[in-house]
C-alpha cells in the first residue's frame, strides 16, 4: 500500500519529465510571440515615420520610395537584433513597411489616388 508521501513522489517522478520540455517549450514560444510583436509594433511606427515624411514634403506618391526608405530606416535603427532573429531582409522590411503604409493612406480621407484626383 502506499503512502500519501509515496504516492506524491511517485506522481512528482512522472510528471517532472514531461512538464521540463513542456515548460521550456511554452518559453520559447512566449519569447518568439515577444520578438514578433515588437517588430510588428516598429513597423507600424515606421509606417507613421514614412507617412509623416509624405506629409511633410508633399511630394504625393512620387515620394513614395523615399518615405518608406526611412520608415524601413526607422525599425532597422529600433530592433537590429530582433529582424536578425526573424530572418527578415531589407526588401522583406520594406514591403511591411509599404503595407502598414498602405492602411494609413486608405484610413486617410483627404488622400486622393486614381484617375481624377
Amino acid at each position: 500500500m502506499l503512502t500519501v508521501e509515496a504516492t506524491a513522489r511517485l506522481i512528482a517522478d512522472l510528471a517532472v519529465p514531461l512538464l521540463v520540455p513542456l515548460l521550456a517549450w511554452l518559453g520559447s514560444i512566449a519569447a518568439k510571440w515577444h520578438i514578433n510583436s515588437t517588430v510588428l509594433r516598429a513597423v507600424a511606427r515606421g509606417a507613421g515615420v514614412a507617412y509623416l515624411a509624405l506629409l511633410e514634403e508633399r511630394r504625393g506618391t512620387g515620394g513614395l520610395p523615399q518615405a518608406i526608405a526611412q520608415g524601413a530606416s526607422y525599425v532597422e535603427a529600433r530592433v537590429p537584433d530582433y529582424l536578425g532573429k526573424l530572418g527578415i531582409t531589407s526588401d522583406r522590411l520594406d514591403g511591411m513597411v509599404r503595407g502598414e503604409l498602405g492602411k494609413l493612406l486608405a484610413a486617410d480621407p483627404s488622400i486622393k489616388i486614381g484617375p481624377g484626383a
